[in-house]
């Protein structure tokens, strides 16, 4: 039986036994997305932990996909899948105290650059404005890059949002009112505007992590750099990006799991 017609039976009668085929059906989606995350993650944490956290993720999709939104099952269960792991993480409290703040210092120096200099500022001289060596930035990069949840970061262009730049870059997300689609397309106007501003290279690494959905070891392979590079390109770029939107007006939330 194909995965369509498992689906159209199972919205029919919610059998346990095909909500059971789509879970086992859709279960290398939990491994994509922890592999993801998982580089950055301290050691204390398992891969296969990550998995289990990834799995209630899935099952949540499973149960509650409503394919009348038009998102594909896989979008959906990925952000469900994610949004599992890092609730577990932010759970266990495994990441270092002050990576947030940390994160926001950078963000806010990078910013300050940007307007005297007119462009994205260098590791050097961003180094130099924190007054740190360029290897003590580059490792704060690899060392706080899990607490950048990057594109799945709530954007909070109100109160009570939940969308994210990814929802938003995408034209979808759960519980978009049509009355507020204005304000939505404003935001992906403002998002793309922040990533074209952004150097080549960054844009290169953004696209390789979403759009071809490569982990880092593979984005290193690409690029013919080492898989640590390539997180600290990625975690460089998305304080860039941040820093572009924020400047453009569009409020984003430094968080992590």
């Amino acid at each position: 039986m194909k995965v369509e017609e498992v689906w159209v039976r199972f919205f029919k009668t919610r059998d346990p036994a095909l909500r059971e085929k789509l879970i086992l059906h859709y279960a290398p989606l939990v491994r994509q997305v922890a592999a993801r995350l998982g580089i950055g993650i301290p050691g204390v944490v398992d891969r296969e932990d990550l998995v289990g956290y990834g799995m209630v993720g899935l099952i949540q999709a499973v149960d509650r996909y409503d394919p009348t939104r038009q998102v594909k099952f896989e979008t959906f269960a990925r952000q469900r899948i994610r949004g599992a792991i890092v609730d577990a993480l932010r759970q266990l409290d495994i990441h270092p105290r002050g990576a947030a703040r940390r994160l926001r210092e950078l963000e806010e120096v990078h910013e300050a650059l940007y307007q005297r200099l007119g462009r994205h500022p260098t590791d050097v001289e961003v180094a130099e404005a924190l007054g740190i060596p360029v290897e003590a930035y580059q490792e704060a990069l690899l060392h706080d890059s899990a607490q950048v949840l990057s594109l799945e970061t709530p954007l909070r262009l109100r109160p009570d949002d939940s969308l994210t730049v990814a929802d938003r870059l995408a034209g979808t997300g759960e519980g978009v009112d049509p009355a507020e689609y204005v304000e939505e397309q404003e935001a992906i106007r403002v998002v793309a505007e922040a990533i074209r501003t952004l150097p080549e290279r960054d844009r290169l690494v953004l696209a390789l992590y979403y759009k071809e959905e490569l982990t880092f070891a593979e984005i290193g392979a690409v690029l013919g750099i080492s898989p640590t590079r390539a997180i600290q390109l990625y975690t460089r770029a998305i304080i860039r990006l941040r820093a572009a939107a924020a400047r453009a007006g569009l409020t984003t939330a430094v968080g992590g799991p």
